[in-house]
Protein backbone atom coordinates (compact mmCIF):
# COMPACT_ATOMS: atom_id res chain seq x y z
CA UNK A 1 0.00 0.00 0.00
CA UNK A 2 2.74 2.57 1.05
CA UNK A 3 4.57 1.76 -2.21
CA UNK A 4 1.63 2.37 -4.38
CA UNK A 5 0.72 5.72 -2.48
CA UNK A 6 4.41 6.62 -3.33
CA UNK A 7 3.76 5.97 -6.99
CA UNK A 8 0.84 7.71 -7.67
CA UNK A 9 2.68 10.70 -5.56
CA UNK A 10 5.41 10.48 -7.98
CA UNK A 11 3.29 10.30 -10.75
CA UNK A 12 0.72 13.50 -10.20
CA UNK A 13 3.84 15.68 -11.23
CA UNK A 14 6.89 15.54 -13.25
CA UNK A 15 8.64 17.34 -10.31
CA UNK A 16 8.28 14.63 -7.66
CA UNK A 17 10.02 12.08 -9.78
CA UNK A 18 13.38 12.42 -8.31
CA UNK A 19 12.19 14.47 -5.29
CA UNK A 20 13.52 13.46 -1.53
CA UNK A 21 15.65 14.56 1.02
CA UNK A 22 16.97 13.31 3.95
CA UNK A 23 19.94 11.59 5.77
CA UNK A 24 20.26 8.20 6.13
CA UNK A 25 20.44 8.25 10.31
CA UNK A 26 16.42 8.99 12.73
CA UNK A 27 18.17 10.63 15.50
CA UNK A 28 14.74 11.62 17.72
CA UNK A 29 17.13 14.02 19.96
CA UNK A 30 17.25 16.16 17.03
CA UNK A 31 13.67 15.53 15.39
CA UNK A 32 12.95 18.90 15.20
CA UNK A 33 16.44 20.18 13.15
CA UNK A 34 15.89 16.95 11.11
CA UNK A 35 12.52 15.66 10.34
CA UNK A 36 13.47 13.53 7.52
CA UNK A 37 16.85 11.94 8.87
CA UNK A 38 20.16 13.27 9.93
CA UNK A 39 23.47 13.06 7.92
CA UNK A 40 25.01 11.43 6.11
CA UNK A 41 23.11 12.46 3.26
CA UNK A 42 21.10 10.10 1.05
CA UNK A 43 21.63 9.96 -2.83
CA UNK A 44 20.68 7.72 -5.81
CA UNK A 45 24.06 6.33 -5.36
CA UNK A 46 23.39 5.50 -1.69
CA UNK A 47 23.28 1.39 -1.55
CA UNK A 48 19.96 -0.49 0.95
CA UNK A 49 21.48 -2.28 3.30
CA UNK A 50 19.74 -5.53 2.58
CA UNK A 51 21.28 -8.21 4.58
CA UNK A 52 21.60 -10.41 1.35
CA UNK A 53 17.97 -10.42 -0.02
CA UNK A 54 18.56 -8.27 -2.75
CA UNK A 55 20.61 -9.16 -5.81
CA UNK A 56 23.59 -7.26 -6.38
CA UNK A 57 24.31 -7.00 -2.63
CA UNK A 58 25.44 -2.89 -3.84
CA UNK A 59 21.89 -2.24 -4.84
CA UNK A 60 21.74 1.41 -4.58
CA UNK A 61 18.46 3.90 -3.78
CA UNK A 62 18.59 4.86 -7.45
CA UNK A 63 18.47 1.05 -8.60
CA UNK A 64 14.61 1.03 -6.86
CA UNK A 65 13.27 4.44 -7.45
CA UNK A 66 11.12 3.69 -10.37
CA UNK A 67 9.20 1.22 -10.08
CA UNK A 68 8.97 0.65 -13.94
CA UNK A 69 12.94 0.31 -13.89
CA UNK A 70 15.08 -2.23 -14.91
CA UNK A 71 15.28 -3.56 -11.23
CA UNK A 72 11.77 -3.67 -10.29
CA UNK A 73 10.11 -4.11 -13.25
CA UNK A 74 6.54 -3.50 -12.08
CA UNK A 75 3.48 -0.92 -12.17
CA UNK A 76 0.49 -0.24 -11.06
CA UNK A 77 -3.11 0.29 -12.61
CA UNK A 78 -3.52 4.51 -12.68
Amino acid sequence: MVDRVWWLWQNANSANLYAFEGGSVQNLSYYSEYPNGSPPWLSMDSVLPNDGILLPAQTTLGDVWITEGDFLCYTYDS
